[in-house]
């Protein structure tokens, strides 16, 4: 009998709505973002016995669904300030400070060139491994 198959992209999903929600409503209910985060914590330890012990992985996820991922988390740091100040404007009629500072913060981590600072940070050079499945599958633990 085969396990059920576990789907990681659909995890990802769940992990960027879980955070998504979060900034959305963590301005109205401040306790919400402690809960979130339990629950990101608690989610992370029922998924990794879940994925060791009760489910088998068919799909491989490549590695662009997780530079993707990344990047969706970093433009949080700009939708969340800019829709903080889009609620305030209509619903307050005045801009919070704090969200305007924010906002250039955020806009200004995703103007930097992250890419090129860590590659001058870091010097080591990884060679792409070039072996196929049945050639390494000896070497799994």
């Amino acid at each position: 009998m085969e396990l059920p198959e576990y789907s990681m992209g659909k995890r990802y999903a769940e992990v960027i709505k879980t955070i998504w929600f979060t900034f959305l409503y963590v301005e109205l209910i401040p306790f919400g973002a402690i809960y979130s985060f339990t629950g990101i914590i608690l989610y992370y330890f029922a998924d990794k016995y879940v994925l060791t012990y009760a489910t088998c992985v068919k799909d491989s996820v490549s590695s662009e669904l997780s530079r993707t991922m990344v990047t969706v988390l970093d433009f949080t740091l700009v939708l969340k300030p800019a829709g903080e100040l889009i609620f305030d404007s209509h619903l307050r009629g005045g801009l919070s400070v704090s969200s305007l500072v924010m906002l250039c913060i955020g806009v200004v981590y995703l103007l930097l060139p992250l890419n090129i600072i860590l590659e001058w940070i870091n010097h080591e050079n990884f060679e792409p491994e070039s072996k196929t499945f049945a050639e390494a599958k000896n070497q799994f633990p």
